[in-house]
C-alpha cells in the first residue's frame, strides 16, 4: 500500500487483516441490485494491474457484544460493527466467494483456501466455522448455509434481502462463468489478475468511530457533501448526531433507542411488502403530519426534523432536548407499527393486541378494502392517530377504516375527483384526534360531512347509474368482489377466491362476458342484434368475476349456466358465489342484463350510503398551488 495515500486509505486484503466484521440488525438488509453488480465487476475487469481504484467508504466501530475474537491458531481478531459500507462490503465478500468457487474448478485449491480464510470463513479454538462477515440476524443462516455453502433452504419465502443475496451470488458466478466461455485457455490467468485487482488493488477509506452516537458525527459530514442517502437515514444520523451533542450530567441511551428502533422499522417494513425507500419516507412525511404539524407546506423531509429538534432550540435545556428526542422516536416505532398495520392488514402481525378472534378478523377485514382500493395514502395519518390515541377501541378502528373507505369510493372512485381532495382536511383531524382535540363522534360526523361535501347523494347517484363502458372502469373489479363479499355474507360465508388472485390475473381473465364479446354461436344473434351486442357487451350486468373465462368463451348461455355434477365449468358449480347466482336465470337476453345491473346498483346505493343530511359548507379544497385556503372547523365539542 502507498503510504502517501494515508493511514485511512486500506486495500481490501488490508480492510480483513485481523477484523470480523459485523452488520448490526438496526442496517437496511442487503439491497444491491443488477446494476451496483455490473458496475464493481466493470471497475475490477477494466482496471489496470498495480494501479488502485477507490471504491468507496467503510466506517467502523467496536462491537458492543465483545471487541476480540481468538481463532484456532491463537490469532486475535478485532470484531466491529459495520456503521457505514455494508453493501459494498458485503458485495465484495459475495464476489470473492464467486472467485474462490471458480479457482477450485480450475484446481487452484490453496489460492481458493486463501481467500476462503482471509475473507470468507475462520475457525473457533472450539473447531466451530465462523463467518468473517456476519450480517443480519433475519439473513445470516441464509447467508451460510445457503450463500457461502451452497446448502439448500427449506424455511419458507425469502425476504427481499435474502432473494438480493442469492440474486447477486447467481449474477457472480454466471459473468465468471461466461467469461471462462469466452476466454478459454487464457480464463486461468485472467482469473489470478482478477482476483489481485479485487484484494490488492480495491481500495476504501476506512474511518474508525468511537461511541455509537458518534456515528452521526460521521454521517452528519457526509451528508453535507452530498452522499447520496435516503431521507430515512438522514433522520437516523442526525438523531445519532445531536444525542453525541448532548451535554448531561449521565450518560444516556438514546443512541441504543435509534437503532433498536430503525431496526425495529425496517423488519416491520419488510415483512410488510414495504421495503423501498419511498414507503419509509412516506412514513416519515404521514408521522410529521399526524405529530407536528398537518399542514403538507411545512414538510421539508429529514429537514423538518432537524428544524424541530435542534441544538440552538433547546440550547440551554438538553434535558428537554433528551425528551423530545426519545419522543419523537417512540411516536415514529409507534406509528410504524400501524402503517404496516394499513397498508398490510392481513400479515400476520398486524392487530396482535386484539384477543378477539372474531373482532380481529372484522377489523383486518374492513382495513384490507383501502389497500384494495388503492387510496391508503389520504388516511394514513387519521388511521395511525386513531391506533395510537384509541388503541383499545377496535370497534372504532373498524367503523373509521369504513367512512375512509367510503369517501374514498364515493370521491376518488365514482366521481373521480383528484387525489388531494379533502387532503388537508383529514390530516388536520388527524393532528386532532393524535393531540386529543377530537373525541370519536366527532371524527366520525367530520368524516361524514366531508364525504357528501365532496360526493352529495345527487352526485353519486348520478355518476354510479350513468351509462358507462364498465369493463374498462378502474372501480370494475374492486364493485364486483365487494359484491361477492356481500352475496358470502347473505349466506354466512366467506368468499372462496381471494382478491389477490383476482389481482394477480390479467382483466381479460379474471371478468367474465356473460353475453361475450366475439358472439359467434347462433344462440346468441337470435337475442341480441348488433346495436344492442355493442350496448350491453360491457355492461354491469353482463359481467362477473371469474377465475378463468378461456373455459366459458363463446358458448351459448345453457352451456356456460351448465348442471350440478356436469363434470365441466359452468356457472352453477363455479367458485363465485356470482358465478352460481347467474344459474337462477332461465335465460341470458337484454331482460336479463338490466334486471341484475339494476339489482347489483340498488345494492351499491345502499352500500356505499351516507345516512346525514347533506352539508352545503365543510372545508376549501386546496387550491391549484396546493395551499389550504381555508377551513371550517366542526369539531367544537
Amino acid at each position: 500500500m502507498d503510504e502517501r495515500l494515508g493511514a485511512n486509505f486500506k486495500t481490501v486484503h488490508e480492510l480483513f487483516q485481523n477484523r470480523l466484521f459485523v452488520i448490526p440488525d438496526y442496517q437496511r438488509g442487503y439491497s444491491w441490485g443488477k446494476q451496483q453488480w455490473e458496475e464493481l465487476v466493470e471497475d475490477v475487469d477494466l482496471l489496470p494491474l498495480n494501479k488502485g481504484h477507490y471504491t468507496g467508504t467503510i466506517v467502523l466501530q467496536d462491537c458492543a457484544a465483545g471487541s476480540n475474537f481468538t481463532d484456532i491458531h491463537g490469532n486475535t481478531l478485532h470484531v466491529v460493527d459495520v456503521v457505514d459500507g455494508q453493501q459494498r462490503l458485503t458485495t465484495l465478500v459475495l464476489l470473492l466467494d464467486a472467485v474462490q468457487k471458480e479457482l477450485r474448478k480450475n484446481k487452484e485449491t490453496e489460492l481458493a483456501d486463501g481467500i476462503t480464510n482471509t475473507y470468507i470463513f475462520t475457525t473457533d479454538r472450539n473447531k466451530q466455522q465462523r463467518s468473517k462477515l456476519r450480517l443480519g440476524s433475519d439473513v445470516q443462516d441464509f447467508f451460510v448455509t445457503r450463500i457461502l455453502n451452497g446448502g439448500s433452504w427449506n424455511e419458507g419465502n425469502q425476504i427481499l434481502a435474502q432473494k438480493n443475496l442469492d440474486d447477486a451470488k447467481v449474477h457472480f458466478a454466471t459473468y465468471l462463468s461466461s467469461q471462462r466461455e469466452k476466454l478459454g485457455e487464457t480464463f486461468s490467468d485472467w482469473l489470478l489478475n482478477f482476483r489481485q485487482k479485487i484484494t490488492g488493488q480495491l481500495i476504501v477509506t476506512v474511518y474508525p468511530v468511537g461511541r455509537e452516537s458518534e456515528a452521526g458525527v460521521i454521517f452528519e459530514v457526509m451528508n453535507n457533501r452530498g452522499k447520496p442517502i435516503t431521507e430515512f437515514e438522514k433522520v437516523k444520523n442526525y438523531l445519532l448526531y445531536v444525542s453525541s451533542k448532548l451535554e448531561l450530567e449521565s450518560d444516556h441511551e438514546f443512541s441504543r433507542l435509534v437503532n433498536e428502533t430503525w431496526s425495529y422499522i425496517f423488519h416491520s417494513l419488510m415483512s410488510s411488502g414495504l421495503a423501498s425507500s419511498d414507503y419509509e419516507d412516506q412514513l416519515l412525511r404521514v408521522h410529521w403530519l399526524m405529530a407536528y404539524s398537518p399542514s403538507e407546506r411545512d414538510w421539508k423531509q429529514s429537514k423538518s426534523i432537524k428544524e424541530r429538534l435542534n441544538l440552538r432550540a433547546y440550547e440551554k435545556d438538553h434535558p428537554g432536548l433528551l425528551n423530545a428526542l426519545i419522543e419523537y422516536v417512540r411516536s415514529l416505532r409507534r406509528a410504524c407499527t400501524a402503517f404496516c398495520e394499513a397498508w398490510a392488514p392481513n400479515r400476520s402481525e398486524s392487530f396482535a393486541d386484539i384477543c378477539d378472534v372474531a373482532l380481529r378478523d372484522a377489523v383486518i377485514v374492513a382495513a384490507e378494502r383501502l389497500p384494495r382500493l388503492g387510496n391508503v395514502a389520504p388516511f394514513l395519518p387519521l388511521l395511525i392517530a386513531t391506533r395510537l390515541t384509541y388503541g383499545d377501541d377496535h370497534h372504532l378502528y373498524a367503523a373509521l377504516v369504513a367512512r375512509c373507505e367510503r369517501y374514498a369510493f364515493r370521491v376518488f372512485r365514482v366521481l373521480q375527483r383528484r387525489a388531494q381532495t379533502g387532503r388537508p382536511s383529514f390530516f388536520s383531524l388527524a393532528h386532532r384526534v393524535y393531540t386529543k382535540d377530537a373525541i370519536p363522534s366527532a371524527m366520525a360526523r367530520r368524516i361524514d360531512e366531508l364525504t357528501v361535501y365532496y360526493s352529495n347523494s345527487e352526485d353519486f347517484r348520478r355518476e354510479l347509474l350513468k351509462p358507462r363502458d364498465w369493463y374498462g372502469w378502474s372501480g370494475l373489479r374492486y364493485i364486483m368482489f365487494e359484491y361477492e363479499m356481500h352475496l358470502a355474507s347473505l349466506l354466512k360465508k366467506r368468499p372462496k377466491v381471494s382478491w389477490a388472485s383476482i389481482l394477480n390475473n390479467p382483466l381479460g381473465t379474471s371478468i367474465e362476458h356473460i353475453l361475450p364479446q366475439t358472439p359467434t354461436d347462433n344462440y346468441w344473434a337470435s337475442l341480441f342484434d348488433e346495436e344492442a351486442q355493442k350496448r350491453l357487451t360491457h355492461d354491469l350486468g353482463n359481467l362477473c368475476l371469474t377465475v378463468d373465462n378461456s373455459v366459458y368463451g363463446n358458448k351459448p348461455f345453457p352451456d356456460k349456466k351448465g348442471k350440478p355434477g356436469g363434470g365441466s365449468r359452468c356457472y352453477c358449480e363455479g367458485e363465485f358465489f356470482m358465478e352460481r347466482e347467474l344459474a337462477n336465470y332461465d335465460e341470458w337476453n337484454e331482460t336479463a342484463i338490466l334486471a341484475r345491473r339494476e339489482k347489483i346498483l340498488d345494492w351499491a346505493l345502499t352500500r356505499w350510503e351516507v345516512d346525514m343530511p347533506e352539508v352545503r359548507s365543510v372545508a376549501i379544497e386546496v387550491s391549484a398551488s396546493d395551499e389550504e385556503i381555508g377551513y371550517e372547523s366542526f369539531l367544537s365539542e
